[in-house]
């Protein structure tokens, strides 16, 4: 017996996995749609690394835009398109924080 939960995950996994192979085919709705199921998460993750509220909103902007170049490239195997976003926005706001940390 399946519980709802993971039926629910299973759906979303499947839904994500649709939505960035429609995004890889250039649908803007379809990035649209990605942007909306992950931003709040994406924005979370990078408020933690980055803490400043500026930096976490370019940080997000950053995530969706390497997904809309990037989707084709998705690899199923390795990571939930899901996971594949929060290693994105990692090492975005890695990235952000270090160049901040740069400036005198």
């Amino acid at each position: 017996m399946h519980s709802t939960g993971a039926a629910t995950r299973d759906f979303d996994v499947e839904a994500d996995r649709l939505l960035i192979r429609d995004v890889a085919a250039g649908s803007s709705d379809a990035l649209g749609r990605l942007y909306d199921r992950h931003a709040s998460t994406v924005f979370a993750l990078a408020r933690r690394v980055v803490q400043a509220i500026e930096d976490a909103e370019e940080v997000v902007q950053d995530v969706f835009s390497q997904v809309w170049r990037d989707a084709a490239r998705y690899e199923p195997g390795r990571a939930s398109v899901a996971g594949w976003i929060v290693m994105l926005t990692r090492a975005r706001a890695i990235d952000r924080l270090r160049a901040r940390q740069a400036r005198p």
